[in-house]
């Protein structure tokens, strides 16, 4: 419901990153022993969504490429100037900066892309991004684009064990389904629907998607 329309009704309005976490609560309580994958884009990469994830769901989404990115200390080290433990995570170039850096070569692999098969130019690496998903360690794919606005992609996935391959190709099965939304709105009238009774407004959305 539009902010709008909650202020007529004196209802309370939810961001669509509110609304997504408790979609994906309510899934998982539907599901509590299944694993869950959960792919979106870039506007559900936020803390709201990915600090609040349930047990056994599984992440898959893009972020910024000026993300502040960090990684855990694998021993210990002692500051040069006061002689204090140091305990913060290292502070890592972000993305942008990684695309750029020649000394971190870019990898070449072929993988199914829209349907298709396409080479692809990537640089992968293991980071927590603190500003939107804590402490978790997530796996970070950087995947360069030919053409486009956007010369650089950034793909991430809340499983950090996982190939950049799983990742890429993770993120390219969320297509079909925002193609199939843009079609049951744009050609089937799915949006302006005039179901009213129960049963036929539970009718209408499985019968224009199987269409």
């Amino acid at each position: 419901m539009a902010q709008a329309d909650c202020q007529k009704t004196g209802g309370k309005h939810l961001k669509k990153t509110q609304l997504a976490r408790q979609l994906v609560e309510q899934v998982k309580r539907w599901l509590p022993d299944k694993p869950v994958e959960l792919v979106a884009d870039s506007a559900y990469s936020c803390r709201e969504v990915l600090r609040h994830l349930p047990p056994g769901v599984v992440f898959t989404g893009s972020m910024c490429a000026n993300a502040t990115l960090q990684r855990p200390r694998t021993r210990k080290y002692r500051s040069p100037t006061t002689g204090r433990l140091l305990t913060r995570d290292i502070r890592l170039p972000n993305p942008e900066k990684i695309a750029r850096d020649k000394k971190v070569p870019w990898l070449c692999m072929t993988l199914t892309f829209h349907g298709e098969l396409k080479q692809v130019q990537y640089k992968e690496l293991v980071a927590r991004w603190y500003r939107s998903a804590g402490k978790p360690l997530l796996k970070i794919v950087l995947v360069k684009v030919p053409r486009g606005q956007l010369p650089l992609r950034v793909f991430l996935c809340t499983d950090c064990t996982r190939t950049a391959r799983q990742v890429i190709e993770s993120y390219c099965w969320r297509w079909a389904i925002e193609v199939l939304f843009r079609d049951l709105k744009q050609l089937m009238g799915f949006s302006s629907s005039r179901a009213r009774s129960r049963l036929a407004v539970l009718r209408t959305a499985p019968w224009l998607g199987l269409c």
